[in-house]
């Protein structure tokens, strides 16, 4: 009884495990994917770098154009 109990205990200890890495397999190459992604899109992947680009604004005047620079801090 008790070898029984332990053997299907065993088992199932496997196929949740197998199960397990599986879906780590699929998370970390789903995040691999994004992450290349992301850096074709972006250019890179350092978060400030990134604000700073999104965040240069130029205001217009009638002879030039000043470059405005937002600074936000990650």
């Amino acid at each position: 009884m008790a070898s029984e109990l332990l053997s299907n205990f065993s088992f199932s200890y496997t196929v949740v495990s197998e199960i397990g890495r599986i879906l780590w397999f699929i998370a970390s190459t789903a995040h691999l994917i994004a992450g290349r992604l992301f850096s074709l899109e972006y250019g890179s992947l350092n978060p400030r770098r990134l604000i700073e680009s999104k965040t240069n604004l130029t205001m217009r005047t009638k002879n030039k154009s000043i470059p405005l620079k937002l600074r936000l801090t990650v």
